[in-house]
Formats: C-alpha cells, sequence, structure tokens
C-alpha cells in the first residue's frame, strides 16, 4: 500500500455522482478567481481543493484487508478525527453525510471530505483536510452538495496561523495505525511500522495521474477505490 499526500492549486471537482447546479461560479468568475473546475470519476458530489489543504489518496488493495467499502470510509474518517483530537478539536460524523464535522451553533460545518473510487478493490482519490485553506473559495460551490452546511478549517477553529507541516506528521502514523492488514493466509498484521516519507516537487501529483490514467476508469461507488497487489508496507509521498 501506499498514501500519497499532495496540497493542491486551487481547483474545483465534481464527483461522477455530483450534479452540475452546485457549481454556483460561472466560467467568467472561476477564470478571474484563477480556479481550475474538473469532472472527476470518484465517489460523491462537488468540492474545493486549494493550498493549505491536505489532500490524501491512498492506493489500498481492500481485497487483501478487508471487502467493505464502507469500513474503509469509516476508517478514513477516524484518522482524520483521532489527528484533529491531537488540536483538541472533537470533530465527529454525522448519519448520511460522508467526512467529519464539528460543532457551529445550532448545526454542525464541514473539517474534511472524503471521496473514493474502487476498481478490482485498489482504492483511489481519497480525502482532503482543510488546515488552512481559504474558506472563500467554497462560496463557489454547494459544498458536497449538501445545502446550509458551510466548510471549516483547523486554523479558524483554532484561530492561529496553522501550516501543513504541524498535521501532517500526525495523520501520517494514524492513517497507518488505522488499517490492519490481513494478508492472505498469514493472518492479521498490522502496519505501523517503518513508514517512508518523502518530500518531493510535484512528484505526489504525477506519480498519481499516472496511476489514475492506468487503473482509474473502471466502475465507481459513491465511495471506494480500485485493484493492484499490494506492496508489503506502507510508502507514505508527502509532496509539497
Amino acid at each position: 500500500m501506499c498514501c500519497f499526500f499532495c496540497e493542491h492549486p486551487p481547483v474545483i471537482t465534481l464527483g461522477r455522482n455530483g450534479k452540475r447546479e452546485n457549481l454556483l461560479a460561472s466560467e467568467h468568475v472561476l477564470k478571474q478567481k484563477s480556479v481550475e473546475f474538473y469532472e472527476s470519476d470518484r465517489g460523491g458530489d462537488i468540492t474545493y481543493h486549494g493550498p493549505g489543504q491536505i489532500v490524501g489518496y491512498p492506493i489500498i488493495d481492500l481485497g487483501a484487508i478487508r471487502r467493505d467499502v464502507h469500513w474503509y470510509v469509516r476508517m478514513l474518517e477516524e484518522v482524520m478525527i483521532r489527528a484533529s483530537a491531537e488540536f483538541g478539536i472533537s470533530a465527529f460524523r454525522v448519519a448520511g453525510k460522508t467526512g467529519i464535522w464539528v460543532e457551529s451553533g445550532a448545526t454542525e460545518e464541514k473539517l474534511a471530505a472524503i471521496g473514493v473510487h474502487l476498481s478490482r478493490w485498489v482504492t483511489s482519490h481519497g480525502f482532503a483536510y482543510n488546515v488552512a485553506t481559504d474558506l472563500r473559495n467554497f462560496e463557489l460551490i454547494v459544498p458536497c452538495g449538501i445545502a446550509n452546511r458551510k466548510a471549516t478549517s483547523l486554523e479558524k477553529l483554532l484561530e492561529r496561523r496553522v501550516q501543513k507541516d504541524e498535521v501532517a506528521p500526525k495523520t501520517c502514523p494514524k492513517f497507518c495505525c488505522g488499517l490492519w492488514v490481513r494478508t492472505r493466509g498469514s493472518g492479521p498484521r498490522g502496519i505501523s511500522g517503518a513508514i517512508a516519507t518523502r518530500r518531493t516537487r510535484g512528484a505526489g501529483f504525477s506519480i498519481g495521474n499516472k496511476f489514475l490514467h492506468r487503473y482509474g476508469r473502471n466502475r465507481s461507488t459513491n465511495e471506494a477505490g480500485h485493484q493492484q497487489t499490494a506492496t508489503p508496507g506502507p510508502v507514505l509521498l508527502h509532496a509539497a
């Protein structure tokens, strides 16, 4: 397995099951704000990616671990809930709404989103965790297609500046510890061991795109990924 941790330039993506009317901004406005727009084969609706956001793309053979898409999505949520707790933030799940949320008065705001793709039980796409994201760009869309619900960020919640490098080291170990690999014929095996963290310029994007181009055009569900033989341990690439 491996997981690419990236930070994207401003971009809005629409999932396979998303509704185009949830894009509120015109093409002219997007161009003015230097925000790109792409349709995607991931599950979920519409979302925004940009600087100050940690985007994780796990590539995992669920066929060798657990063939359960809902379990996988709940695991991704748990990783981000625990990472948030490291900063004293009580994030939680909301029934019927994928991702993690925090209280905001009488309602809740979304701290992280999830949209994944499944092909032969190998995962692609993943999660987006708002660290110091420019939340004004979420006003260009109906985030995740859920009306009357706003996005928030760790920086807004803590009321101080937060660097993504402050958050990534807390997310990577929880991602590995959150998974238990069941290799065929060998029983459960923990994968919280060695982590290879590499800082590169753009490598996460190019490698990820090549993988998606080669493997990512099969079937899609709301929350799931891909299939390929899993490598014997975790490799986490942190792309700046």
